[in-house]
């Protein structure tokens, strides 16, 4: 039954995984992927061909491996690798739990997990970006911290977390120096004694990260200079804190933080409302996961909660936390109630909203044949639901896995055919056509990045960079799709090359000799595929300068 059950989890997510095209970080991960293995430089990250300073590379390493290895650049194989790591993260949550709980809430608490609203329909089908691998990193970071103190074992506790933060600075820098301190104190206050922080034992856990890091910045030094790029990974992180002016509103940030979390995590986040029935309610303090769990929260959530940018993939970590609660309250709670019948009257009303919805595609174009699966596969559940009287739980998380292959195959097609916003691969390939397949190259003046901590009310240091400017990356990649030919970034029209620029870019030149445009909605601005010549060369100087 279990090898069904997953089966059916990965089928529900692979199935049109590819079909909507790379949107918000993901084309950005896969282009410098690409450029990785086109250079075969995997210590500087480029995009365009020029040094990218935004994120370290390791996550680019990992998308640059699934690509080798299946020899492909599609967007399904940009997505994998999330679905794999969620995997292995369910598995390994399920391993670490029943270590301190009994198997049913170990194997519950790990179904909530990858079966939650947020990450099983949200954080799979945008997969290219990092958030659930690095999310994982730091969760083997924080229970390694955990389980190594109940061991007693002070060097494993301080070599493998410092290890995990080291594989998670080189994933997104900073922010795994600051779960690794805050998850410290989390640590000391769980023990109660501030006296583990001065064992010789951390001065070994700091000395791994440190030697990992140092081996890194030192072969990126053999190219670059790994100052500037530090500097920039700090202020990246520095942006989304209170120390900068871009990080969120406080107010609006302590309201819509919570909500935000409580959906993502349904329908399981309806589970601690049982906490308001009149019955004994569970000892979370009593057990040692539970209150190292709650510490762990405490200290460091109100991060993200206050001042950060609401935005749940920074928050995945927290959730296989969260999830442990909700099996432990429903496993309690069975003992004192009928949760079937609970379930009964909430799989009523989940069972008329999924036939609501699924006369929805009757009004649009849609594949018969995946409806008809969703359909039977429904009505043998909701038969079984009302016919099983123990453990419909596992019926319920069943059902989710059908909403979500009926999410992928019924209705991502419509959302994807009623998007308003520009869809890339079409004026890509018609683009590559009027190229004859050819190199084509951005051509814009670069943008000046400071390289500096640039805090709320101070900025220390005034060096600057040229790099690419900002547009939408689906560009690029959708002509790589479609020619297989990298697209690098001039600062320089020449003669007889041909580039791509928008109309802003090009308001400082002469008329180019055009020979393809569509307007592209997000830029809002005109897409312009033209031929170089001499009357429309320009020269721009790309050196880094100081102020």
């Amino acid at each position: 039954m279990f090898l069904i059950a997953l089966t059916g989890y990965i089928f529900s997510v692979l199935y049109n995984l590819g079909y909507t095209e790379l949107d918000g970080e993901e084309p950005r991960r896969a282009l410098i992927s690409i450029e990785m293995l086109n250079s075969g430089n995997f210590i500087v990250p480029t995009l365009y061909g020029w040094e990218y300073y935004n994120k370290p590379p390791l996550y680019n390493w990992i998308l640059s491996a699934f690509m080798y290895i299946t020899q492909s650049t599609k967007e399904l194989v940009v997505r994998l690798p999330s679905l794999v790591f969620l995997l292995i993260w369910g598995f390994f949550h399920f391993i670490f739990t029943k270590k301190f709980f009994s198997t049913s809430i170990a194997l519950l608490s790990a179904v909530f997990l990858i079966t939650g609203g947020e990450l099983y329909f949200y954080g799979l089908q945008n997969g290219g970006e990092m958030d659930i691998f690095y999310a994982f990193i730091v969760y083997l970071q924080v229970i390694s911290l955990f389980y190594f103190f109940e061991k007693k074992n002070w060097l494993l506790l301080f070599v493998f977390s410092y290890l995990f933060c080291a594989i998670g600075f080189l994933t997104k820098a900073f922010p795994s120096v600051l779960f690794q301190g805050l998850t410290l104190l989390s640590l000391v206050l769980y023990a109660r004694s501030f006296r583990i922080l001065w064992k010789w034992q951390h001065l070994v856990g700091i000395l791994v990260f440190l030697a990992l890091m140092a081996s890194y910045f030192y072969a990126y030094n053999l190219y670059s200079s790994p100052q500037h790029f530090l500097v920039n990974l700090l202020n990246e992180s520095i942006r989304k804190t209170p120390l900068s002016e871009e990080s969120g509103n406080f107010w609006e940030n302590i309201v819509n933080y919570p909500v935000r979390m409580f959906t993502g995590l349904l329908p399981w986040s309806l589970i601690p409302f049982l906490l308001f029935l009149n019955k004994p309610k569970p000892s979370f303090w009593s057990n040692p996961l539970l209150r190292f769990s709650i510490l762990f929260i405490l200290c460091n959530i109100w991060v993200y909660w206050f001042f950060g940018v609401v935005k749940l993939r920074y928050s995945y970590m927290f959730y296989p936390f969260m999830t442990l609660f909700f099996a432990v309250i429903f496993v309690h709670y069975r003992r004192f109630i009928n949760t079937n019948k609970l379930l009964k009257y909430l799989g009523f009303a989940f069972i008329l909203f999924l036939i609501a919805t699924l006369i929805i595609p009757f009004y649009f174009r849609f594949e018969i044949a995946p409806f008809i699966l969703v359909v039977l596969f429904l009505a043998f559940f909701i038969y079984k639901f009302f016919k099983t009287q123990t453990d419909r739980i596992w019926l319920f998380a069943a059902v989710i896995i059908i909403v979500r292959f009926a999410y992928a195959s019924l209705y991502m097609p419509i959302m994807d055919e009623n998007r308003k916003s520009t869809k890339y691969r079409i004026p890509l390939k018609q683009a590559a056509t009027f190229a004859n397949n050819d190199t084509l190259r951005f051509y814009a003046k670069p943008d000046t990045l400071p390289l500096s901590v640039d805090l709320k009310f101070v900025t220390i240091g005034k060096e600057y960079a040229l790099v690419p400017p900002e547009i939408f990356k689906q560009v690029p990649y959708y002509y790589y799709q479609a020619t297989g030919k990298l697209v690098l970034m001039d600062s320089v029209i020449k003669n007889d090359r041909l580039y791509f620029s928008y109309l802003p870019f090009l308001s400082n030149t002469s008329s180019v000799n055009e020979l393809f445009r569509f307007y592209d909605s997000r830029m809002q601005s005109d897409f312009i595929l033209f031929k170089g010549n001499k009357n429309s060369q320009r020269q721009v100087k790309t050196i880094i300068k100081k102020n």
